[in-house]
C-alpha cells in the first residue's frame, strides 16, 4: 500500500471541507455505448463511485437526431483538508478527478474518459453550490452536476493531515426514504420551531426568529452534520483497515503456497539426484569417479538438510503471520460492527 508523506504548509491554515456532487447527468452527443455507465470521483488514494446506471435514447423530433442521456440519483461526496493562505485568503490547489466508465454486459469495465478539477475553486467559508459542466473525450461526452462545498468548522484539522486520512467517500441514493447509514445532510435535518406551546385548536402568534437564535440553530445543524460524518469516517477507516489486513493475509497465503510448491520441487529434485546416485553406485569404478560421487553425496546431503531446515522455518513463520492477521481481522470486524450499532442507535435517538 503506497505511503503518503505530509507536505509543508507553512503560513497556511488547515480547514476541513465537505464536497458533494449531486444531480449528475451524462450526455453522449458523440459516443455510442452498449453498457451502463459508472461515474467515479477520486482524490489521492481513495475514490467514491456510483452504481451502474443505464443510458436512455430519445429521438429529437426537431432535427431527427438521437439523444443519449444517462442520469443517476446517487451523490458522490468527499471530506478533504484544504489549506488557506493566512495572508491572501486563497486556498492551496488540490485536484480531484472525475472518471466515466462503461460497464459491459459481461461485467468488465472500460474507461471512457477522465477530467481533473481543482477543489480550491469551489471551497468557500460559506455554504456554496455551483453548476459544473465537464467535457470528456474532446466533447464526445458531457457531464453536468451540482457541486456544493461546506466548511466543517467544528471538525478538527491539523497541518499534518493527509488525504489518505482526511478523505472519505459516500454515495447516497436520493430516494423518498431515509438513508439507512444515517448520514445527515443540510436538507434532512429537522428544523426547530420557536415559540410557546399552545393548546390544540388555538392559533399560535407568529414569533420571528432572532439572528442569535438563527445562528444557534445553524450551529446545532452543523454540529449534527459533523458528528455524523465523523462516525462515517471512522467506520470507513475501520473498514479500510480490515481490507488491508485481508489483503496482507491473502499475500501471506500466496507466499506460503509458493513456498510449499518450491519445497515440493526441491524434494522431487533431491529424489531424482538420489536415484542418479544409486545408479552411479551400481556402476562404480576406481579412480577419480569415486571421489566425484562422494563429493556429490556430501553436497546432496547438505542440500537436503538445508531444504528441511528452510521448510521448517517457513512453516513456523507463516503460521504465526496467518494467526496474527486472522486475530486482527476478527478484532477489527467486531469493532466495525460495534460502531455500526452505535451509529444506528444514535440515528434512532436523533429521529425520536
Amino acid at each position: 500500500m503506497p505511503r503518503h508523506f505530509s507536505r509543508p504548509h507553512i503560513g497556511k491554515v488547515p480547514m476541513k471541507f465537505y464536497f458533494r456532487a449531486q444531480d449528475i447527468v451524462v450526455r453522449l452527443p458523440g459516443m455510442d455505448v452498449s453498457g451502463k455507465l459508472v461515474v467515479a470521483w477520486k482524490r489521492g488514494p481513495r475514490r467514491t463511485m456510483t452504481e451502474p446506471f443505464a443510458v436512455k435514447e430519445k429521438l429529437n423530433h426537431v432535427d431527427g437526431t438521437l439523444e443519449r442521456t444517462a442520469t443517476t440519483a446517487q451523490d458522490l461526496a468527499l471530506i478533504c483538508t484544504m489549506f488557506k493562505n493566512s495572508k491572501t485568503g486563497a486556498f492551496e490547489s488540490k485536484s480531484a478527478a472525475f472518471t466515466i466508465k462503461e460497464e459491459l454486459p459481461g461485467g468488465e469495465e472500460v474507461k471512457l474518459g477522465s477530467v481533473v478539477i481543482d477543489l480550491s475553486s469551489y471551497a468557500t467559508v460559506d455554504v456554496s453550490s455551483d453548476d459544473v459542466e465537464l467535457s470528456f473525450c474532446e466533447g464526445k461526452i458531457l457531464m453536468k452536476l451540482k457541486l456544493s462545498s461546506h466548511w466543517l468548522k467544528h471538525m478538527k484539522a491539523t497541518p499534518s493531515d493527509e488525504d489518505g486520512a482526511s478523505t472519505a467517500s459516500y454515495a447516497s441514493s436520493v430516494a423518498e426514504h431515509d438513508d439507512p447509514k444515517g448520514a445527515a445532510t443540510l436538507s434532512s435535518l429537522s428544523h426547530v420551531c420557536i415559540g410557546e406551546k399552545h393548546p390544540a385548536g388555538a392559533s399560535a402568534p407568529y414569533v420571528p426568529i432572532t439572528p442569535a437564535e438563527r445562528a444557534r440553530l445553524e450551529a446545532q445543524r452543523e454540529q449534527a452534520i459533523e458528528k455524523s460524518w465523523e462516525a462515517e469516517e471512522s467506520r470507513l477507516h475501520n473498514g479500510e483497515l480490515v481490507e488491508v489486513l485481508r489483503e496482507d493475509l491473502r499475500v501471506a497465503q500466496d507466499k506460503l503456497q509458493h513456498s510449499l510448491a518450491e519445497c515440493k520441487y526441491l524434494r522431487e529434485k533431491a529424489d531424482r539426484l538420489a536415484q542418479e546416485n544409486r545408479i552411479l553406485r551400481r556402476s562404480q569404478r576406481a579412480g577419480k569417479r569415486d571421489e566425484v560421487i562422494l563429493q556429490l553425496e556430501t553436497e546432496l546431503q547438505a542440500k537436503e538438510d538445508e531444504r528441511a531446515e528452510m521448510e521448517e522455518k517457513l512453516a513456523g513463520a507463516f503460521s504465526e503471520v496467518v494467526k496474527d492477521l486472522s486475530n486482527r481481522v476478527t478484532a477489527l470486524t467486531a469493532e466495525r460492527d460495534r460502531l455500526l450499532v452505535s451509529l444506528e442507535s444514535t440515528t434512532h435517538r436523533r429521529k425520536a
